[in-house]
């Protein structure tokens, strides 16, 4: 019988990623894995802070290659730190992960940030969707945002459209929403409600990150 193991694992962030100690059953686990994915939660120091929260997160420039070489493939961008450091900031770290090889979801221009990406492993095809909630990076306006590299927003229409029209071509579909309250176990009454309404727009799973 085919199958396919994923882990997925975040919030993550880190100025020295080279001081990381993994033991080694949990490096093992790593790699025995067909596909690693991590929400990534900070940008690259860029010129300018631009955040609406009291804290800023900014990740070494190294994290990319830590990344490549912990087995991660997929990498989820779209949260609220993001625009910690601007767009300058978040175009610098997206292109980093691209050239590592890792595929980054929920961020870029409108048509990139709102696309369902796909891996194809043991004969599934394999769709991942990330979107945040409302904070700074979040592309709201089609036609205002369009040239501005951002994040996927999870309350907006074309969420929605894009985890229907993925459902249709997907083995199975990963949906990572970025939302909720910090350091509360188990979601708001709304944002359950949101979750199962994707899970029947076509979310076979929904990992949700934020509140740590």
């Amino acid at each position: 019988m085919k199958k396919a193991t994923f882990i997925f694992a975040g919030d993550f962030c880190s100025r020295s990623p080279e001081s990381i100690m993994l033991s080694d059953d949990l490096n093992n686990i790593l790699m025995q894995s067909d596909i690693n994915i991590l929400n990534i939660e900070g940008v690259f120091r860029s010129n300018d802070i631009c955040t609406a929260n009291q804290t800023f997160l900014t990740q070494a420039e190294t994290i990319p290659k830590w990344c490549k070489e912990n087995n991660f493939k997929v990498v989820s961008m779209a949260n609220n730190h993001s625009f910690d450091y601007g767009e300058d900031g978040l175009k610098r770290t997206v292109s980093a992960i691209k050239d590592c090889g890792i595929t980054p979801v929920g961020v870029g221009l409108w048509e990139e940030a709102y696309s369902v990406k796909t891996l194809t492993v043991n004969g599934f095809k394999i769709g991942f969707y990330a979107a945040t909630s409302a904070d700074l990076a979040s592309l709201k306006d089609k036609e205002a945002d369009k040239n501005k590299t951002g994040c996927a927003w999870i309350n907006h229409p074309a969420s929605r459209r894009a985890i229907l029209n993925a459902k249709k071509e997907c083995d199975f579909l990963f949906v990572m929403p970025h939302a909720g309250v910090e350091y509360m176990n188990i979601p708001l009454p709304e944002w359950r409600e949101i979750y199962m309404e994707l899970v029947d727009l076509g979310a076979d799973a929904i990992i949700a990150s934020h509140p740590h």
